[in-house]
């Protein structure tokens, strides 16, 4: 469903509330220049060390709520945020 709305690669994302980073790791597999977020350190440090794994590469990977991201000087085509 996401590939239906996404603009082409290389476009960047923000992934708020990523997790593990299932969303991220895979745009990053295509291209995409993707910034990941999450309030579990742990979340951040498995999308991490899955990147490294995959030999994929995330522009940031952070943690931190949704309503105190810091992109200050980034702009994004696309803000990936799921709803719980």
């Amino acid at each position: 469903m996401l590939r239906c709305h996404l603009p082409g690669p290389p476009a960047t994302v923000v992934d708020v509330g990523g997790g593990a980073g299932l969303h991220s790791l895979w745009l990053s597999s295509l291209g995409y220049d993707v910034h990941l977020s999450d309030p579990v350190p742990l979340h951040v440090e498995q999308a991490k060390a899955d990147a490294r794994k995959q030999g994929l590469s995330l522009a940031s990977a952070v943690v931190s709520v949704a309503r105190a991201l810091d992109l200050s000087g980034s702009c994004a085509e696309v803000v990936l945020l799921a709803r719980r």
